[in-house]
C-alpha cells in the first residue's frame, strides 16, 4: 500500500473514537513540562534528528536534520554536521534520545500482579530467559511499569547491537543519554498531558508496506507491533489483540503525540512522527517512560534527575534564609522598640523637670514684665506733662488737667482755642483731640474744654 493511499484512508480516523481530555489539567504537572529534547531515529541508512522545545503551552519543533547514509560515511563527517546543527540551535550540551530500529529490539508486555517495583528485576530474570530468542547472545534489557497497572513493558536486545551503536556514536562524538524503543516513546508522548480514551483505541502508521500498530484498551494497557500486511488485516489484528468493538476505527499514529505549536520549522507528521515522540521523551523525562537500554556508565548528556537533590537543597536553603531574615527583622524591631522605651523612661524625669522649669521661668518673666510696666508708667506720665508744658504756652492757661492711661481732659482759656487742637494732635503723646464743651468767649480769651487720647508709646511694656 502506498503512502498516499494510507493518508487517504486516514481521513476517516476522526470519525471514530475521540480522545477524552480532562477539563482541568494538573497545574503542577503542566508547569513541570519544560525542557528541550533531541530525538534520533534510525530509519534504514539514514538518521532523522529532531529538536523539540517543550513549554507549558505546548511543544514546538526547533529544528530538524536528516543525515543520509551514515553507515557508509566516516563518523567524524556526519558527527560534525550534527554538532554544527546543534550549535546553531544552542542545544549542543544536551544528550540525545535514540530510537533503536524495531528489527533489532523485542518489546513484550508482562503481567506481574502484586509484585512491587523493587522485586521486579529479580522476577524478570526468569522471564527474559524464556523470551529472548538469541540463545547464544547476551541479552540487554530494561523495563518500565505501564501507568498504574500490573503490566510491565520489557524491551530487550543483543549486547552486540548496543555496543555497535555505542561505538559508532562515540566515534562521531555524539552524546547519547537514552536507547529506547518505539512502544515506550509512543506511550510516553500520548500520556504526557494525561490524554486518554475511555473505551480504548488503536493507531496505525508507517509507509512502504510496513505498518506500525499501537493501541491501548482496558484489558490490554499497551499493544505495539510492526506488521507487513494490508491495512484491513492490520486493523482486524489490532482489534482482536486489544479486544475492542469490531466497529472501532483507527487513528493516525502521528496524532497520538501533542501537536506542535505553529510558526516553527514544519515537518511531515507521517515521516517525522517517531523522531518527534522520541524528542518529546527527552524534553520531558519526569513524565516519560524510564525505559533505557543504554548501560548506566555510558549515558552522557545532561541528566536532569541528577540536579533534583541540588534543587531541593537550594529551595530549602532559600526557605531557611527567608525564615532567618524574618526572625532577624522581627528581633531587631523588638530590640529597637525596647531600647526606645528604656530611653524614654530614663529621659522622662529630666523632661518633667525641664517642663517645670519652663513653667516657672514663664511665670517669673510675666511678673518681671508687669513690674516693668508699672515702673514705666511714672516715666510716661512725666513725659506727658513735659510735653503739655511745651505745647501750652502763655497767654493760654489751664483751669484743670486730668491725665489717665488713655484720656487727657483739659479746661482753660486761650486767645484762639481752635489752634490748640492742631498743636495737641502734632505731639507724640496725644491724638484725636476734640472739644468736650462749646467754646465760650470772655473778653479777649476763649474758654475751652478739650478731650484727647493718649498714644501708646511702649506697647510691649503695657
Amino acid at each position: 500500500m502506498t503512502t498516499r493511499a494510507f493518508h487517504a484512508r486516514a481521513s476517516i480516523f476522526k470519525n471514530g473514537n475521540e480522545p477524552s481530555f480532562p477539563s482541568r489539567l494538573d497545574v503542577v504537572r503542566r508547569w513541570l513540562t519544560v525542557g528541550t529534547g533531541i530525538g534520533i531515529e534510525i530509519r534504514g541508512p539514514n538518521l532523522k534528528i529532531l529538536v523539540v522545545r517543550l513549554r507549558p503551552k505546548g511543544p514546538a519543533v526547533v529544528g530538524h536534520l536528516e543525515v543520509r547514509a551514515f553507515d557508509e560515511r566516516p563518523p567524524d563527517e556526519w558527527g560534525g554536521e550534527y554538532k554544527t546543527f546543534l550549535r546553531e540551535l544552542g542545544v549542543a550540551r544536551i544528550g540525545a534520545v535514540m530510537l533503536l530500529p524495531r528489527e533489532g529490539i523485542i518489546c513484550r508486555t508482562i503481567k506481574l500482579p502484586g509484585v512491587k517495583d523493587r522485586l521486579i528485576p529479580a522476577a524478570l530474570k526468569f522471564e527474559v530467559d524464556s523470551l529472548f530468542p538469541w540463545a547464544r547472545e547476551e541479552p540487554v534489557y530494561d523495563w518500565a511499569r505501564i501507568g498504574r497497572s500490573s503490566s510491565i513493558l520489557v524491551a530487550m536486545t543483543r549486547r552486540c547491537t548496543i555496543q555497535r551503536y555505542t561505538t559508532l556514536f562515540e566515534h562521531a562524538d555524539i552524546k547519547i543519554s537514552h536507547f529506547t524503543c518505539d512502544a515506550a516513546a509512543l506511550h510516553s508522548s500520548f500520556h504526557m498531558f494525561r490524554h486518554s480514551y475511555s473505551d480504548g483505541f488503536f493507531a496505525i502508521g508507517g509507509e512502504q508496506g510496513e505498518l506500525v500498530l499501537y493501541g491501548e484498551s482496558p484489558s490490554i494497557p499497551l499493544f505495539s507491533a510492526y506488521v507487513d500486511m494490508s491495512f484491513e488485516r492490520a486493523c482486524s489484528l489490532a482489534v482482536a489483540e486489544l479486544r475492542l468493538n469490531p466497529g472501532a476505527e483507527p487513528i493516525a499514529i502521528n496524532e497520538l503525540a501533542p501537536a506542535a505549536l505553529p510558526g516553527r520549522p514544519s515537518t511531515d507528521p507521517a515521516t517525522w512522527s517517531m523522531a518527534y515522540v522520541t524528542a518529546l521523551c527527552g524534553a520531558n523525562p519526569y513524565f516519560a517512560q524510564t525505559l533505557n537500554l543504554l548501560p548506566r556508565d555510558q549515558r552522557q548528556g545532561i541528566l536532569r534527575t541528577v540536579y533534583m537533590p541540588t534543587i531541593v537543597l537550594v529551595m530549602l536553603l532559600f526557605v531557611a534564609l527567608g525564615v532567618l531574615a524574618w526572625f532577624s527583622t522581627t528581633l531587631t524591631r523588638e530590640y529597637y522598640r525596647r531600647a526606645v522605651l528604656a530611653a524614654i523612661e530614663t529621659v522622662e524625669p529630666q523632661a518633667r523637670v525641664s517642663d517645670d522649669l519652663d513653667r516657672r521661668i514663664g511665670a517669673l518673666r510675666q511678673r518681671a514684665q508687669t513690674i516693668n510696666a508699672f515702673r514705666m508708667r511714672s516715666k510716661d506720665d512725666m513725659d506727658a506733662f513735659t510735653e503739655l508744658t511745651q505745647l501750652i504756652t502763655p497767654p493760654t492757661w489751664l483751669h484743670s488737667l486730668l491725665l489717665t492711661r488713655q484720656v487727657l481732659l483739659l479746661t482753660g482759656e486761650a486767645e484762639q482755642a481752635a489752634t490748640l487742637l492742631k498743636v495737641i494732635d502734632s505731639s507724640i503723646q496725644f491724638n484725636g483731640s476734640q472739644f468736650s464743651s462749646p467754646v465760650a468767649r470772655e473778653g479777649r480769651l476763649e474758654g475751652f474744654g478739650i478731650r484727647a487720647k493718649r498714644r501708646a508709646i511702649n506697647h510691649e511694656a503695657y
